[in-house]
């Protein structure tokens, strides 16, 4: 997926949880630049680990560590 697609789909969603009053609106943007950032992180610890599976499974883990206490 190229990188201005996900940027989009990562936007549509805040914009979700801004409309539901969860997320200040103002913030969409920024925020989506951010999670972007972090998932393209997770990417290049997988690409250079020796261990990718284990990689994947601890930078997915993280992501959603992070998501659960950006939104809960």
């Amino acid at each position: 997926m190229e990188e201005h697609h996900a940027l989009g789909l990562i936007r549509a969603v805040l914009q979700l949880i801004a409309d539901q009053g969860k997320l200040r609106p103002e913030s969409v943007g920024t925020l989506a630049n951010i999670l972007l950032a972090s998932v393209n992180e997770v990417a290049l610890l997988v690409a250079r680990s020796d261990d990718r599976e284990a990689a994947m499974q601890d930078g997915a883990d993280a992501i959603d560590e992070l998501l659960r206490r950006l939104f809960t």
